[in-house]
Order: structure tokens, then sequence, then C-alpha cells
């Protein structure tokens, strides 16, 4: 989502970019202090407003405001969520507002996918978990920066190790994510070249998240790697 982050989107070209039914825009202004957002759901299909609102907080409330936007959006959805479904919307994943604010910044270089910008990824992630170490999604996010580095400039040898270590750390603190199965199933193709057990740590991820997008792209990008019988040197960028 964060290749949208500043433009002028349109909504409806975006959810059906992504593949999805329904989509949250918004935009946030801060002035000093306080932080003003304006949020609306959006039906892909008929291109229809479901919901919209408008929020103000202090900058210290960041993380209480994104929990009630999800909350907000959830209850507009009630009927078509389950109630872990709707558990993991509003999910907290840490009470400093800091460590979350840094964990977005590594969102947000992860996503521009250069060796720099990685790098710096890396750096934002790990602020992240100093300032809060109980922070299971800083630590996925690490994973994905680790596990991507080699396609840029980082040493696999070192890489790989660092990425499974920081997505076995996330699991620890979160064992309901799916996202670091994933990540593990990439490592273990992409890596030790362990397609078991790498379909396995898949699995897992769809148990856990069966509509999960980015857990679908990961497995038939690993599985192409696979049947067109790539070198062991090739590196996947996902």
């Amino acid at each position: 989502m964060f290749r949208y982050k500043g433009k002028d989107v349109d909504a409806q070209k975006a959810g059906n970019d992504l593949g999805v039914s329904a989509l949250v825009t918004g935009r946030v202004t801060q002035r000093g202090d306080t932080i003003q957002v304006s949020a609306e759901l959006t039906n892909i299909r008929s291109n229809t407003e479901l919901w919209g609102a408008q929020y103000s907080r202090k900058s210290a409330d960041i993380i209480s405001l994104q929990q009630q936007i999800a909350g907000d959006i959830a209850e507009k959805l009630r009927s078509r969520l389950s109630g872990s479904e709707k558990q993991q919307v509003t999910k907290q994943g840490t009470k400093d507002p800091e460590a979350y604010e840094l964990y977005l910044k590594g969102r947000y270089y992860w996503n521009k996918r250069m060796a720099s910008d990685i790098n710096t990824a890396i750096s934002y992630f790990n602020q992240a978990i100093a300032r809060d170490p109980g922070y299971a999604l800083a630590y996925s996010g690490l994973a994905d920066a680790y596990g991507v580095l080699p396609s840029f400039s980082g040493n696999p040898s070192e890489a790989f190790p660092k990425s499974n270590a920081a997505t076995r750390r996330a699991l620890e603190l979160d064992a309901s994510l799916a996202h670091p199965h994933a990540v593990l199933g990439t490592n273990e193709m992409d890596y030790d070249w362990n397609f078991s057990g790498g379909e396995a740590e898949y699995r897992k991820a769809f148990e856990l998240d069966p509509e999960g997008r980015q857990v679908r792209i990961r497995e038939a990008a690993m599985k192409a790697l696979w049947l067109h019988g790539l070198s062991g040197n090739s590196r996947s960028n996902f």
C-alpha cells in the first residue's frame, strides 16, 4: 500500500490492482501535536462509498486512533467478518507510538526496494525493536528486509539466517501472524532449496490467513523458480 502514499489515488483502480473488493483510503494532516484523519471505505465493484469518517487526536494517541478507525471499519463490515477476524483487524501491535512510527517508516523504505532503502528499513525496524522488544510486527518487518537484501547487495549466508531468526522471534511473540511463515517458506526454498519445508511453511501461513494475497504471491514466485530450474545463485525479490 505504500506505493500509493502521497498520490491522488483512484480507489477503484487501486482496488482492482490489489485484487480486493473494498479499499480504505484517507488523508492525514498534522498541525502541531494534533493529527487529523479523514478515511473512506469504498466498494470497488460499484465504486461507491460504504463508510466515511473524520478523526482528530493528539500525536501521542496515534495507536489508539488506528485502533478506533480499524474498529469502526470492522463494525461496518461486521456481517462479513468472523470474531477472530475482527480481533485481528483491531489488534494493537505495540503501545509505544514511537515504535509504531519507526515500524511504518521501515515498511515504507522496504517497499521502495532499492539497496540503500532496504538497509534504511533494517535500521528503522531495529529502532522499533529497541523501543519495544516485544513488537512482533517489527521483527516480521526485519525478517522481510533481510530476506530480500541478497537480491540487492547483501551476503546470502549472512542475510538469510538473520531473516530466519527475526521470523522465529516474531512467531514466538505472536503465533497468530501468517506472514512470518511465508517468509520462512521463501527462505527455505530460496536459500536452502528445501521445497517440501517451504511448502509446509506456506501451508501454515494459509491456515492462519486463507486470503493472504502476499502469501500467494510468494508461493507462486517460488514455485515458478523451482519449475524453471533456476540456479542456486538466483534470488527472489518478494
